[in-house]
């Protein structure tokens, strides 16, 4: 068999289980499981244990990530990106479609009036979760992280900035702070 067919295979099935899942990655991961486990045998249970752990742990979707994880265990570097292509396709494609479907009906003053209620609700949920996150991270750390709340909030809300751009700033923060915490643990255990 040439090394296309499989990977044919892969992406055909990575298609098919994003496709008829509904419910996110955790009906995925069992998608996954019944599939390379039990009916083809491709993958061992520790693995795709492993895998399942390494999907939800890991930032992202859990979805994409366990699709990943499978297809690089399956077939390395391409069956990771086959397998990724077959699982981002339909949601992509049914996001393409609703907002195709939205925009055509935006004007509407039904669904303009539905849309404003989701809006509210949408934002009634981020407020929750974010004073919630935010009462639990000053139980902890209350200075460092409270400051680094206000700071985002602050830009946000008062200097126009997209938190798109504080999340990258928080990411790329993190990723120094990191890194000085392991040239800290090399230091001291060369001492």
């Amino acid at each position: 068999m040439t090394a296309r067919r499989p990977l044919l295979a892969l992406f055909l099935r990575s298609l098919a289980i994003s496709a008829t899942t509904v419910g996110g990655g955790y009906v995925i991961l069992s998608a996954l499981r019944r599939l390379y486990v039990e009916k083809l045998g491709w993958i061992s249970e520790e693995e795709m244990l492993d895998l399942s752990a390494a999907a939800q742990s890991a930032p992202g979707a859990v979805a994409v990530n366990a699709s990943l994880l499978v297809g690089y265990r399956l077939m390395g570097l391409p069956g990771a990106l086959v397998s990724l292509a077959g699982t981002v396709i339909p949601p992509l494609f049914a996001m393409c479609v609703l907002a195709e479907a939205y925009r055509r009906s935006a004007d509407f003053p039904m669904i303009a009036k539905l849309m404003s209620g989701m809006r509210a609700g949408v934002a009634a949920v981020i407020l929750d979760t974010a004073l919630t996150l935010t009462e639990a991270t000053l139980a902890k750390d209350p200075l460092p992280r409270a400051a680094v709340f206000v700071l985002s909030l602050a830009l946000i809300l008062g200097g126009g900035v997209s938190p798109v751009w504080i999340v990258l700033g928080a990411a790329a923060f993190g990723g120094m702070r990191g890194l000085l915490a392991l040239r800290r643990r090399k230091a001291g255990a060369a001492e």
